[in-house]
């Protein structure tokens, strides 16, 4: 047991209740007031009481969340949290417990991410940007029950009645009974690239997603980039429900003219509405909850996007020289204020992994990798550098590569490229790298026997082969997919007619019908594919120009070679 002052700490002490300052207050109080803390598992929610008139940064009963991998929570204040050293993290030969101090300095970026090899738990954070959060509801043993991640995406625009519908829903879906975490963004107080990556987080860590379309929405730039997200892994993980809520005399048409078509084949929720009816929002928001009420278990076992995100921060988390990772945070555009929170004990790795997978530019991202290498050892490196390599496809341009109503799915689509690896790349973004539940084979490139069809489909079949581990002596048509898995044939088309492609890609999908082709083009504009009735359900991606190909091409061989280099560099040191 350790002990601080008069005031011993001991693990049956650390349930619920108020913990003492180290060295500065009472037992019980912070430099700011009382300080709360519920600890479960590896995770820990700190929350500051109300100060006697103290000015502050945060609203009262902010909760922080935090990780503390395997360190036993000790102490806190308003401006740190000390945690004890965990055995296997103490200097060999000493006896005596060692101490890790956080400074709870900008604290809003230090969120609960999970055990650091495992699945992100649920957060009882709401937004870091000025909203509060009550303390989570708590199970028989004083530890958090399991609740479902709801993410409300929205736009009030000066909007009473979508506000009240919104905050209302919000409210509604916390309570005990439906016992759900929700993250609803009330303020938008700090718009710029700065607070993406917190959003991000939430998209991708939601189980389900409510997205109010009143028509500030229809015309917001940020609800629309949610939706795209939102749709992204939707096409990943079917089981993610999104739920778009019509508001007021906003209707389908509207929606669809407003560039929210992604969201036609899902079921809206709407209620007829007259201006004079004062009951309209009480019956939406009713309808609204009643949903909810039927709504599964919808934990994601294979949500990409989040395991994504986990990879390169467990990665990140290997590297423990404070300057490197200030560097690193630096090279990715992070403000100077805000650079302590890659160097922090819990969160830092997490922090520059959303930085590098959501918004900072390719080339931020080559220089931070050039910087963190300086202290990755190699295998790490070559599995980080695996992870972002695909990074420099725009996001939205990949994602329509998936099949939206899941992964084992008939699907046409053509790229404009020079490349048949950087249609590759753009399945690796679509994806996020997680080369278990999916692969891609190539094929194409004008047939040399007299028989074009015959010999194309035959390289197609070969390839599909290939993509299935199957031996030779399998036949074509006993090949099966695999479960929740993307089978995905890469076909050159470079010199082949239009009229052959078209016969090529019909006889591939009778044979396999869950197979996803991407045909690259070797024109500016691959549309004229769409002449032959066959084709005509062909998705064209956005035109990828020769100098934006050019510049992946260089970023993914300069990050691959690194290792390569920095073993020249060991050598000849």
């Amino acid at each position: 047991m350790l002990h601080f002052g008069q005031q011993p700490l001991g693990q049956a002490d650390m349930c619920r209740r108020p913990v003492p300052d180290v060295g500065r207050c009472p037992a019980g109080q912070g430099a700011h007031g009382p300080v709360h803390h519920v600890e479960h598992g590896g995770h820990l929610l700190v929350g500051q009481g109300d100060g006697a008139g103290v000015p502050r940064r945060s609203p009262p009963h902010q909760t922080h969340e935090l990780l503390c991998y395997g360190s036993q929570f000790l102490a806190a204040d308003r401006h740190r949290l000390v945690f004890e050293q965990p055995p296997q993290q103490r200097q060999r030969g000493l006896e005596e417990p060692g101490f890790d101090e956080i400074p709870l300095h900008g604290a809003e970026y230090l969120r609960l991410l999970g055990p650091r090899h495992g699945r992100p738990s649920e957060s009882a954070c709401e937004h870091a940007r000025g909203t509060h959060a009550d303390t989570p509801p708590q199970g028989r043993h004083g530890c958090r029950t399991p609740m479902t991640n709801v993410f409300v995406s929205h736009s009030f625009g000066g909007d009473p009645l979508a506000e009240e519908i919104t905050l209302r829903v919000f409210e509604g879906l916390r309570t005990a009974t439906r016992n759900y975490d929700v993250k609803l963004d009330k303020a938008r107080l700090r718009p710029g690239r700065e607070w993406y990556p917190q959003l991000m987080q939430w998209i991708a860590e939601c189980d389900v997603a409510v997205v109010f379309l009143n028509a500030a929405a229809l015309e917001s730039t940020w609800v629309r980039r949610e939706v795209n997200v939102l749709m992204w892994r939707r096409s990943l993980c079917p089981s993610l429900r999104v739920l778009p809520v019509l508001i007021g005399e906003v209707t389908a048409e509207q929606v669809e003219k407003s560039g929210f078509e992604e969201l036609l084949p899902v079921q809206y929720e709407r209620v007829p509405y007259d201006p004079a009816d004062g009951s309209y929002a009480d019956r939406l928001v009713e309808e609204v909850l009643r949903q909810f009420a039927e709504l599964p278990d919808v934990r994601h076992e294979t949500d990409h996007m989040r395991c994504w995100i986990e990879d390169v921060a467990r990665l990140l988390n290997t590297v423990h020289d404070t300057k490197a990772l200030m560097d690193t945070g630096r090279a990715l555009g992070i403000r100077e204020e805000d650079l302590p929170q890659t160097a922090a004990f819990a969160g830092g790795g997490e922090f520059l992994a959303h930085h590098m997978l959501a918004a900072a530019t390719p080339e931020e991202v080559r220089d931070a990798v050039h910087e963190v290498a300086r202290s990755m050892g190699g295998s790490s490196l070559a599995d980080l550098i695996a992870l972002l390599t695909p990074v420099w496809v725009d996001a939205v341009a990949a994602r329509r590569v998936l099949p939206p109503e899941g992964l084992v799915a008939k699907r046409l689509v053509a790229l404009h490229a020079r490349e048949t690896k950087t249609a590759g790349q753009y399945v690796d973004r679509a994806m996020c790298r997680r080369i278990r539940f999916y692969r891609y084979e190539m094929a194409g490139g004008l047939p040399a026997g007299e028989d074009l069809l015959d010999d194309a489909v035959e390289q197609c079949v070969e390839a599909v082969r290939r993509l299935l581990y199957l031996p030779p002596r399998k036949q074509a048509r006993d090949f099966r997919p695999r479960k929740d898995y993307l089978h995905c044939l890469i076909l050159d088309i470079y010199r082949i007619r239009p009229r052959l492609v078209h016969r090529i890609v019909t006889r591939v999908h009778e044979l396999f019908p869950w197979l996803l082709i991407v045909l690259v083009a070797d024109e500016s504009d691959p549309a004229h594919l769409r002449l032959s009735p066959p084709l005509a359900d062909l998705v064209i991606l956005p035109a990828l120009t020769e100098e934006d190909e050019d510049l992946g091409y260089q970023f993914t061989h300069e990050l691959r070679d690194l290792p390569r280099q920095r073993n020249g560099q060991e050598v000849s040191a």
